[in-house]
């Protein structure tokens, strides 16, 4: 079954509505909306995943950046890789510059909008329903009414899934506490000939982008994705054309979107429950949701079974959100602590940071600790070398 016959696959649903009810209905169809339908329909259950977009075309705001047990973690291969990146340039605000360099891959750059088709045809072949350019719009206890070209239907389920990113209309819906901690998220795709076509670009700076970074990620052959983001969301544009004006870049089209950088207090409310950006299971330090957003859909794929096939009552739904705080979400707290003492740093002590960690033997730890989905790994590594502290501390 392929999503190229969607007018047939919502022609079939609506006509098997009252015969065949759906279990879950999953609102998102990104990559964590369609890896969770598909793992759901693979255990038997009846899912509909209902898609806002027609077509999946660049560009994307993403920056395409995932980990190698990221892409394993989603089911696909290298077929959605555009290259390998094994380390960075880390720029500190007066410029100064360290190279982090690992043996082995530590990132993907992969293609975006062939990563999400690819999961999204995966759902419709493992038994999903899927309706393409179909809106939410609203949700009744157990229905929710979706639009399409111009006109409205119903559809009902036992359980109603948000995995419709961070400005998600079901949370909404449902009365969900709103995420407060966000920032403003801009990218566009430059020419660009890069030092090194496997490492990435990393600028620190509050004249770059208040706390956070901007980045130049090499992508297709001769071009980049060129970003940043920051808390200051009212002048986040502004930030990015300062920026690609400094580094003599030209920008397309340029996309923005907010990041949300903080868990909702809570992801499941009566026979609602939310996934993903739509949870805020996002990294603090690097904005990326992919990753926790997949471990996610394990642990709710557990829950969801349980609770539909053995008719359990809704509060056994927060059994998911426990099983998550206490596993990766321990991680992202971890990340959120992280974020907050490198908001309070200044560019002055940045740059004295960035002359420390110069040095071959922690520049090789750097390298072999790094990890874009566990941070604290290679803090509390480098916790270990007294060495380094001792100079820092010696800031002047």
């Amino acid at each position: 079954m392929s999503i190229s016959i969607v007018d047939k696959l919502f022609t079939i649903s609506l006509l098997n509505m009252g015969s065949k009810p759906y279990e879950v209905i999953v609102v998102g169809g990104g990559p964590i909306g369609s890896v969770l339908s598909s793992r759901l329909a693979q255990h038997g259950l009846r899912v509909l995943l209902v898609e806002r977009r027609s077509s999946f075309n660049p560009p994307f705001r993403c920056t395409g950046l995932i980990s190698p047990r990221c892409l394993k973690l989603s089911g696909l291969g290298k077929e959605v890789v555009l290259r390998e990146i094994r380390g960075g340039y880390i720029y500190a605000p007066n410029g100064y510059s360290i190279q982090v360099e690992s043996t082995t891959p530590k990132l993907y750059v992969i293609d975006r909008p062939r990563f999400d088709k690819l999961l999204i045809e995966r759902a419709a072949d493992t038994g999903v329903d899927v309706w393409l350019g179909c809106k939410f719009v609203k949700l009744e206890n157990n229905k929710v009414w979706v639009a399409r070209h111009g006109s409205y239907t119903t559809v009902t389920s036992r359980l109603i899934v948000g995995a419709d990113g961070s400005h998600s209309r079901v949370a909404s819906c449902a009365g969900f506490p709103p995420i407060r901690n966000v920032l403003i998220g801009l990218q566009t795709v430059v020419p660009y000939h890069p030092k090194r076509d496997d490492f990435v670009e990393i600028f620190l700076g509050r004249s770059i982008a208040p706390n956070f970074f901007a980045w130049i990620v090499p992508a297709e052959d001769g071009v980049a994705r060129v970003g940043l983001a920051t808390d200051r969301i009212a002048a986040g544009y502004r930030y990015l054309m300062n920026f690609l004006n400094t580094c003599n870049l030209q920008p397309q089209n340029i996309r923005s979107g907010l990041i949300p950088i903080e868990t909702r207090r809570r992801f499941v409310q009566g026979n609602v429950l939310l996934i993903g950006d739509a949870a805020g299971q996002v990294k603090p330090t690097s904005g990326g949701g992919i990753y926790p957003g997949l471990m996610a859909t394990k642990l709710a794929t557990k829950v969801i079974v349980r609770y539909i096939s053995e008719g359990l009552p809704e509060s056994y739904l927060t059994t998911y959100e426990r099983w998550w705080r206490s596993t990766i979400g321990s991680e992202l707290k971890r990340g959120s602590l992280l974020r907050k003492v490198l908001n309070r740093l200044d560019d002055n002590i940045m740059n004295h940071i960035l002359k420390v960690l110069d040095h071959p033997h922690i520049l090789r730890l750097i390298a072999d600790y790094g990890d874009v989905d566990y941070p604290s790994r290679v803090v509390l590594k480098l916790l270990q070398e007294p060495a380094v502290w001792l100079q820092l501390l010696h800031f002047r």
